[in-house]
């Protein structure tokens, strides 16, 4: 098995390599598409004579940088068509003399073009907004103040609330907590002003209960289930008051069964699984007691 294996290694001759060579200009080409011939040319050392017809590597001087350069009108075209060449001058630090010719792509400011660009706007907050770069650009010059003294203060800018307008912004909503999201410095200056009872006069208000409102209410229910099922908002109410139990001491709320009240709530049916369904909460109370089967010796078991 050696043998044959053996056999049919190929072997690599310097015509083969040379074949191989000249299917491509440039080393790199060459490298990328046969590494294996490469890396045989290479170790028996026929690589040079194997690479006699390719092209030699581009030697980037500086006026071969600026010959190159000249074919581009900018720096980004320059980068993007030839790459080499562009880093070779920046490293070398040829790069701003390759590209004397070319046009620039930004405008270089002064300061009345600050202040022209400024002119468009009443305050500072504006400008930023609108003109971000311009902004920033004047802050690092130094011309920020001079470019904004037509503008106003921002404390110029900001709305004094009086009674009247806070009472007519407050119309505009049926309750305070709207108010507060959808206004929030109208309503604060209410508030701060002592003018909020006056402007939420027409909004509804969450009612409140006393105590005895509540157990007058609760009277009407025997059990908790019952109450919460028919008056919802006046038992959400209540639990979130903490009165819930003294409002239902008068409630029927079953918590310890005896043996005996099993057994007689069992009489009731006469098999285990319609015990079951039909009161669940005593069938399973007797389970867990394992009275189960004291309970169950009437029904009739079946066979």
């Amino acid at each position: 098995m050696n043998t044959n294996k053996a056999s049919k290694r190929k072997v690599w001759t310097l015509e083969i390599c040379i074949k191989s060579a000249l299917k491509y200009t440039r080393k790199t080409d060459w490298f990328k598409n046969e590494r294996t011939v490469y890396a045989v040319a290479k170790r028996k050392g026929w690589f040079e004579e194997c690479t006699e017809h390719m092209k030699p590597c581009n030697v980037w001087t500086f006026c071969a940088c600026k010959t190159d350069a000249k074919k581009h009108k900018t720096k980004s075209k320059w980068k993007a068509k030839n790459i080499v060449a562009y880093r070779v001058a920046e490293q070398n630090g040829w790069l701003k003399a390759c590209c004397e010719h070319m046009a620039r792509s930004y405008k270089l400011w002064s300061l009345n073009d600050f202040k022209q660009d400024a002119l468009k706007y009443k305050f500072r907050n504006e400008w930023l907004k609108n003109n971000q770069n311009v902004y920033h650009a004047a802050i690092r010059y130094g011309f920020l103040d001079e470019c904004c003294k037509h503008m106003e203060s921002a404390l110029g800018a900001k709305r004094i609330w009086t009674k009247a307008l806070c009472h007519e912004q407050a119309l505009n909503f049926k309750t305070r907590q709207e108010w507060a999201k959808q206004s929030q410095r109208s309503y604060i200056s209410a508030a701060r002003s002592g003018w909020i009872d006056d402007c939420c006069q027409h909004m509804i208000r969450k009612p409140k209960w006393s105590i005895e409102e509540c157990k007058t209410d609760a009277l009407q229910f025997t059990t908790k289930s019952e109450w919460k099922e028919n008056s919802p908002t006046i038992y959400s109410f209540v639990q979130s008051r903490k009165w819930r139990d003294e409002c239902a001491k008068h409630m029927i709320r079953k918590t310890k069964w005896t043996i005996e009240e099993c057994k007689a709530d069992a009489l009731q049916f006469t098999t285990k699984s319609e015990w079951k369904e039909n009161s669940p909460r005593i069938y399973n109370l007797a389970k867990r007691h394992k009275w189960i089967n004291s309970c169950c010796n009437h029904m009739v078991t079946r066979t």
